[in-house]
């Protein structure tokens, strides 16, 4: 699994994050998904409200098409 967090600062001062998690397999992930601390983890914030820091959060799944090795230049 590799984490990529990104940060943008928008213009109310306020901060966008963006975190990407890509997954060896999509058959890794779904381990992750049905692994004890995963689901514990969820089982301990059920009642508690989102912190006031989160604005809004949504989840989806991408799948890489291409990737490409930038040309270095000295």
């Amino acid at each position: 699994m590799d984490l990529t967090i990104l940060e943008k600062k928008v213009r109310s001062g306020e901060e966008e994050v963006l975190i990407l998690i890509k997954w060896e397999s999509e058959e890794h992930w779904k381990q992750w998904e049905k692994s004890d601390a995963h689901i514990a983890g969820h089982k301990a914030r059920i009642g508690q409200p989102k912190p006031d820091y989160i604005l809004s959060s949504e989840a989806g799944k991408y799948e890489i098409k291409a990737v490409k090795k930038a040309a270095v230049t000295k």
